[in-house]
């Protein structure tokens, strides 16, 4: 390059969008199991699920095409809740009962007790949410009276107390989720008065809303390692609404003008919202990312997928992992199966110019665009 002289260079160089999703078959009822409950996701695309065939039951993982049972029954167990949670090292967190009742861990070799009957706590209530440090939180009841929030590592190890009642908290709701940094989101009805949604953690606690101000009552939630919360929530007008809290602000996701109920929410590292939904003057149901539902949509009834038309849906607190991957079971024809969906590159032709002074790089629009709309998601299971 001589000096004196301006030169601009233009490369016309291949890109990549993501402006739709494709579907991958994990697991089949097909011959293998007569019902399959939603779902858990994590970051290596790894799912933990519970599976009923006849009398049997069982708490399995798939990991690359592979399936291992984590717990069964008839065993060591006699009976599984619904919703499991999986970590990137494949732990699965899930509820099981024997002659006792409590929260467990396997890896597919042991089986980890983080609490159970024969200690303080008892009964435990909602689904257990795993980190990668393997710490479990969970609601349950306490044998000396009242309930609490808690995050547990496994026996002989005492669960940590994130939220007791007493002179603050009231009661506590059943879903607790929580991150790398031992966060723990939750809801609590206020001693003083209305309900609140808080992130604990053993130490100190941190006010994400309260029913002082638009909102009436508080549902599903999720939590990523940045703090931020998505959840779901009734507004003092009979509305319902899904919203993301970023750390000092609540922006809302989507409402009833478009859908009709929320189930469950999902958040990843990304700021991604993903819910469970039914849309709005329809009994159709689906997973969905942003306000507008023909724009927004993962997939819902109707839909064509895996040779046939979609007929239910159910997506777990569990479901979107931080590649924004999601995991979900589906009804197609006369069976149900495990889906992964997993956002599919859109070749597109992106200029890029460079100046000598300063380099100015041409972003892809329509990803900017559907990220924005995407950034902003709960779980529906079966009944």
């Amino acid at each position: 390059m001589r000096s004196g002289l301006i030169w601009v260079a233009v490369f016309i160089i291949p890109g990549v969008c993501f402006g739709q999703y494709g579907f991958q078959k994990l697991v089949t009822t097909s011959g293998t199991y007569d019902a399959t409950w939603p779902p858990a996701l994590n970051d290596t695309g790894a799912i933990s699920f519970k599976g009923v065939k006849g009398s049997t039951s069982g708490i399995y993982r798939v990991t690359s095409g592979l399936t291992q049972t984590i717990a069964s029954s008839p065993g060591t167990f006699s009976s599984f809740d619904e919703v499991t949670s999986i970590n990137n090292l494949g732990n699965v967190a899930f509820y099981g009962s024997s002659s006792l009742h409590g929260i467990y861990v396997g890896n597919g070799i042991s089986i980890t007790t983080i609490a159970d009957t024969s200690g303080p706590l008892s009964p435990f209530m909602g689904p257990p949410s795993i980190n990668n440090l393997g710490q479990v939180s969970f609601h349950s009841s306490r044998d000396a009276g009242g309930n609490g929030v808690f995050r547990g590592v496994g026996v002989p190890v005492s669960p940590v107390n994130i939220a007791l009642t007493g002179a603050t908290y009231s009661g506590f709701g059943r879903n607790t989720a929580n991150n790398e940094s031992g966060q723990v989101a939750f809801r609590a009805g206020i001693v003083s008065g209305g309900d609140a949604l808080l992130i604990g953690n053993g130490i100190s606690t941190i006010t994400v809303a309260t029913t002082s101000g638009p909102f009436f009552a508080f549902d599903a939630l999720s939590i990523n390692d940045s703090g931020q919360v998505a959840f779901s929530a009734m507004n003092d007008d009979g509305s319902f609404g899904v919203y993301f809290y970023n750390g000092s602000t609540i922006s809302t996701i989507a409402t009833t003008s478009s859908y009709s109920r929320f189930g469950s929410v999902n958040l990843s590292n990304s700021g991604m919202v993903a819910f469970y939904a039914e849309v709005a003057n329809s009994i159709d149901q689906g997973i969905f990312f942003g306000p507008n539902p023909a724009i927004n949509k993962l997939i819902r009834v109707g839909d064509n997928l895996d040779g046939g038309i979609v007929g239910n849906i159910a997506f777990s607190p569990f479901g979107l992992n931080n590649n924004n991957q999601f995991a979900f079971t589906a009804s197609v024809g006369s069976g149900t199966g495990i889906y992964l969906a997993t956002a599919v590159p859109e070749p597109v032709t992106i200029a890029l110019v460079f100046l000598i002074a300063a380099g100015a790089g041409a972003a892809c629009w329509r990803t900017r665009a559907i990220f924005h709309r995407m950034i902003h998601q709960e779980v529906e299971l079966p009944e």
